[in-house]
């Protein structure tokens, strides 16, 4: 934000808000939706074992939140190095236009 003209500095406040809440929203959305695809794999998985029926039910939801903390580490995972080569870039860039001043 220390880039962005002040003039303009509330539109860009507002633009990052945006999407801060858009992309928020859209994961939930992702997530919820792997949540009930993997609870009703995990479901058609274990009613081939002879369990009670509410077991089965927790059984299933619990597996299926496993999968997600599963999937959520992944793509923390990949997104660590990417965060780490931004700090460089911007630590790099800094440096050339205070050695250009």
């Amino acid at each position: 934000m220390s880039i962005i003209p002040k003039n303009i500095s509330g539109h860009a406040s507002s633009v990052n808000n945006w999407i801060r809440q858009v992309s928020s929203a859209l994961a939930i959305g992702i997530f919820s939706s792997l949540l009930i695809t993997r609870t009703k794999y995990h479901e058609s998985a274990l009613a081939q074992i002879n369990l009670p029926n509410n077991l089965i039910h927790a059984k299933a939801y619990t597996s299926g939140i496993n999968d997600l903390f599963f999937i959520s580490t992944i793509i923390a995972l990949i997104a660590l190095p990417l965060c780490l080569a931004l700090k460089k870039t911007s630590k790099i860039e800094e440096l050339n236009s205070k050695q250009a001043a």
